[in-house]
């Protein structure tokens, strides 16, 4: 399959991931008239700046997720996920740390997590582009 950006893979970001653990799908209207709407290729060109600026693989453990896999997942009930606008990257736990401090000194309009979880991974994700707000 081809890839979404340079450092991201169709089977990486889709539902299921590069194990394929689920439907293998992507967001219904990622792509409009042919064209990746903005909200996802802005979402992809923030990965490609954290990328370059870490200098090294960042393997992506999750992107898209439907309602079923969300749920399986223990996914928050409106996770980003489930729009397709946020990614689990997978860190070494001893570069957690270092990791989340490049990402902020990158500026890149970005919200992420990192502390609530218990496997070494960082949030990011662009949720601020949903609308109109689900409540």
């Amino acid at each position: 399959m081809a890839n979404l950006s340079p450092h991201i893979s169709v089977e990486e970001y889709r539902c299921g991931g590069v194990r394929n653990t689920c439907c293998g799908k992507l967001p219904p209207d990622l792509y409009r008239d042919g064209e990746m709407l903005t909200c996802y290729s802005s979402l992809f060109d923030a990965f490609e700046s954290i990328r370059l600026a870490w200098g090294k693989p960042i393997k992506i453990t999750s992107g898209y997720r439907c309602p079923t896999h969300n749920s399986v997942v223990g996914g928050e009930p409106l996770s980003v996920h489930m729009f397709g606008l946020a990614l689990d990257l997978y860190v070494p736990k001893s570069e957690v740390s270092a990791f989340v401090e490049m990402v902020k000194s990158t500026e890149i309009p970005l919200r992420i997590g990192w502390k609530k979880y218990t496997d070494p991974l960082v949030h990011i994700d662009q949720g601020f582009y949903i609308w109109p707000r689900p409540s």
